[in-house]
């Protein structure tokens, strides 16, 4: 099981659905990341559910209620970089990354993050030196990868495939309750991308969310807020 963290009332169950929300390069598709991730909060309060969301500092400037929607979710804001160059960074410099990311959330009077999502989480293992870094920097855990030195929520896997967005396009409902039974430490990544109707080669994504999201929701795909009071 993997142990919990707090922001705010936000219990970690161990049954958890992260949530992206990374602000997206392309500014055809910037302006609707809004109404998408406000979309995909609706259906998590909708069946009693709570997801933890990830936000970049770009993200908090760009649309700064996001954050306060994330929040009256009663969701978990996890600190989310920009990019990927944290992946290749020195340890000093990445914890100084982490460090003055925290402060950010912080000067803006928000929870300071204790969780660490990155924007395309693989599943992939963390050094021992990025796990000490995270962890000196505030991190109490890591979410979508797997670290060596704090607790994480692995992504759930099919045929070794990580469930991520562009996987669960792909895979039919019961094939990923399969992959994501309650009870166990398992996660699962979406982006607010696949609810955007006007994002470039996304059609089918949106589909996907918009017909199935709910379905997982109301299936018990996520632990309710019940289960975490």
């Amino acid at each position: 099981m993997v142990s919990t963290t707090t922001t705010r009332d936000f219990a970690l169950p161990s049954h958890v659905l992260l949530i992206p929300a990374i602000a997206d390069p392309l500014e055809a598709r910037a302006p609707r990341m809004p109404a998408a991730l406000g979309w995909m909060l609706r259906q998590l309060g909708a069946y009693a559910c709570r997801a933890t969301v990830g936000l970049t500092v770009a993200s908090l400037d760009r649309w700064p209620e996001l954050t306060e929607a994330v929040i009256d979710a009663r969701c978990e804001l996890a600190l989310m970089p920009e990019d990927d160059s944290w992946k290749t960074m020195p340890t000093g410099a990445f914890h100084d990354l982490i460090e003055a990311t925290r402060a950010e959330f912080v000067a803006r009077e928000l929870p300071a993050p204790t969780t660490f999502l990155p924007p395309r989480p693989a599943n992939e293992v963390l050094p021992r030196a990025q796990t000490a870094a995270l962890a000196e920097a505030g991190m109490q855990r890591v979410a979508g990868m797997r670290a060596t030195d704090l607790p994480c929520a692995p992504l759930g896997e099919v045929a070794g495939m990580p469930l991520t967005g562009a996987a669960m396009r792909l895979l039919p409902v019961w094939m990923i309750r399969t992959a994501l039974p309650v009870g166990r430490a398992d996660a699962c990544v979406l982006s607010p991308g696949d609810v955007d109707p006007g994002a470039p080669g996304f059609v089918a994504g949106r589909a996907w969310m918009m017909r199935k999201f709910p379905v997982l929701l109301r299936g018990g795909f996520i632990a309710a807020r019940e289960s975490l009071r």
